[in-house]
């Protein structure tokens, strides 16, 4: 017997106790309600049990109740117990997600919440209902003070107890120590759900076995996280992280650890695990870069890599035991070595596949980097270019990306300044000035869209930026593995860009599209700080104003680069400065340029006024 089914026992109120053996992994709704004969019964549970159904114990007159850990609990249902006078739930019980479990037990005289975080969830405030104001509220030593200062709890007798006989806590929501406040002993940790640990200060917590996970389907899906603010949290035991992957996906994956091939449990599926050759592709360009990863080969933490599984489920990863095992609780900078993978060609120079060392959100304004790094889109299947100078992105915990190195750049840094709790950026000041800016840089963000995918490309004008290709300020378009993605770039040099900075000088851009098979498609401007963008269509000779509507067109499959032309005029900027020197007082002529690097003509005493802006050359 495996379960006791909906109303099995309902309403036999002559029946004394029905004790539920090893084995049993759910009682149903009513399965026991209105069984008046539980008199002075201390309710316990077996291990194997998962679940307890609304109303499973309505009505009994039971003595004492203790859920064990990891069991869903009905709503009420242990409510109306008028016998019970104690109830515990575990440290997986931090969460109510239904009304009035324990509500109206009128002679309740202890409850002990061992969840390590606050109790809290849709319900909460009906967990109690109808139970004596005067009861005594049973927590751990070092979540007391966060009860005592909500609104809510405050009202009742909270007191704290020493956690020496719990060895493992199971943490589900937020949780912060503050200063002293710590588990006792070394227990194991697992984080779940939406779970996280931050602890502040610099007392020692020492943790046995750490496992967290992360449910890799959704960008914006659940994440444990771990965040040391101090010097002496340490893992003495093993340290492992769960990932749930989709079926026959590739995923990017960067681990805060060391890993061995071999040791990666993947719950009996099938699996490839595959590096970024950056130096295949130096010496032979793309085609070739993507290599499997041997059984005995070692992934160094901060490393990203791919990964696809026959079938969805989770897989776990498990640190080999080194010192590799406290980059997840350390509070030092964690830098990542580049490979320089030189090249003649500016296309395939420099790549790297590196990853967020961190198990935590980053944000990359704080990244000990210049160049622009390059994303997996795994929902909107395609790679997205993101400036470190521009653009508010935080790095998703395990996430990898993509860099492409400069010459005068070996390694990148992230330090802890840049860690987050959530992907929200708050804070766009990066760790040190990026490169001193005299100019106004105007951004033109562009995308494409063919159903329900949409691919971006931008334009930045900047006069100080050069007409070809630089590594720190350009990103070059990579193509989507997926080939029914439309995909959008620029293109210089012969080069095919997702970030193109670049000065106005003529004001054409050329354009470049990939259509994965004929229909409609529409380009727009999503974000312009120059004055007007207008698309030319060579073909239809017909010219839009992207600032003003979005442009539909019809295209066969395949790239085109020949077909579309930007017209960008960019806004008149102020120098600031109020006088320009002459020749000997003579006329200065030639070609002059405003700050955007917009070309006007010289006038007399080498100033040009452009709708009252001076204007230098």
């Amino acid at each position: 017997m495996t379960t006791v089914p909906n109303g099995c026992f309902y309403d036999c109120n002559v029946l004394a106790y029905f004790p539920l053996h090893e084995g049993i992994k759910s009682v149903g709704s009513s399965a026991f309600e209105d069984c008046y004969g539980f008199r002075d019964v201390d309710l316990r549970f077996p291990t194997t049990l998962t679940t307890i159904g609304s109303y499973a114990y309505f009505r009994t007159n039971i003595k004492s109740v203790v859920v064990p850990e990891g069991v869903s609990v009905g709503g009420s249902s242990f409510s109306k117990c008028g016998s019970v006078t104690s109830a515990e739930f575990p440290t997986s019980f931090s969460m109510v997600n239904n009304s009035g479990i324990i509500s109206n037990c009128s002679n309740l005289k202890d409850l002990y919440l061992k969840s390590p975080t606050m109790l809290a969830g849709d319900y909460y405030k009906s967990f109690l209902n109808g139970c004596p104001s005067d009861i005594t509220i049973h927590v751990p030593n070092f979540v007391r003070t966060t009860y005592l200062l909500d609104k809510y709890w405050y009202n009742y007798n909270i007191v704290g107890f020493e956690t020496d006989d719990i060895t493992a806590w199971n943490i589900t929501r937020p949780l912060t120590l503050n200063g002293q406040d710590r588990f006792a002993g070394t227990p194991d940790v697992t984080l779940s759900s939406v779970g996280s640990l931050t602890v502040n200060g610099d007392a020692a917590q020492p943790i046995n076995n750490l496992s967290s996970r992360w449910d890799i389907r959704n960008s914006s899906g659940p994440r444990t996280m771990v965040l040391a603010n101090g010097d002496n949290v340490s893992v003495a035991g093993t340290l492992e992280n769960r990932l749930y992957t989709r079926s026959k996906v590739w995923d990017f994956v960067s681990l805060p650890f060391d890993v061995r091939v071999s040791d990666i449990d993947w719950q009996g599926k099938q699996a490839a695990v595959r590096y970024y050759d950056g130096a295949a592709r130096a010496a032979n360009g793309t085609g070739a870069s993507w290599k499997n990863y041997g059984e005995d080969d070692v992934i160094p933490a901060g490393t990203g890599f791919i990964i696809q599984t026959s079938a969805e489920g989770w897989n776990m990863f498990t640190s080999l035991d080194n010192a590799s095992k406290q980059n997840i609780v350390s509070n030092a900078e964690f830098v990542t070595t580049l490979a320089a993978n030189a090249s003649e060609v500016a296309a395939n120079k420099g790549w790297n596949l590196v990853g967020n060392p961190w198990q935590t959100w980053y944000n990359i304004h704080k990244l000990n980097f210049t160049a622009p790094i390059t994303v997996w889109n795994g929902n909107n299947r395609t790679y997205e270019a993101y400036s470190i100078q521009d653009d508010d992105y935080a790095l998703a915990p395990n996430q990898a990306f993509f860099v492409q190195c400069p010459d005068e750049i070996t390694s990148i840094g992230f330090p802890t300044s840049g860690r987050q709790l959530t992907s929200e950026i708050t804070d766009q000041n990066g760790v040190k000035a990026r490169y001193p800016q005299t100019s106004v840089r105007q951004l033109i963000d562009l995308t494409l869209a063919q159903g329900d995918f949409t691919d971006r490309t931008r334009v930045v004008v900047n006069a100080e930026a050069a007409l070809g290709f630089e590594m720190t300020r350009d990103a070059q378009k990579m193509r989507s593995m997926d080939t029914t993605v439309p995909q959008l770039f620029t293109v210089a040099d012969g080069m095919e860009l997702a970030i193109n900075e670049r000065p106005l000088a003529d004001g054409i851009v050329e354009l470049g599209f990939y259509a994965p098979q004929g229909g409609v498609f529409t380009i727009a401007v999503v974000r312009c700080q120059a004055e007007s963008v207008v698309l030319e269509d060579l073909i239809s000779g017909s010219r839009t104003d992207l600032t003003q509507e979005e442009y539909n067109f019809t295209a066969d499959s395949g790239t085109t680069t020949q077909r579309f032309r930007l017209h960008i005029q960019a806004n008149d900027v102020s120098t600031g400065i109020n006088a320009v020197e002459t020749n000997n007082g003579e006329n200065v002529n030639g070609d002059w340029y405003d700050l955007s690097g917009r070309r006007a003509t010289a006038s007399q005493n080498g100033i040009v006024v452009r709708g009252g802006q001076k204007i230098l050359k």
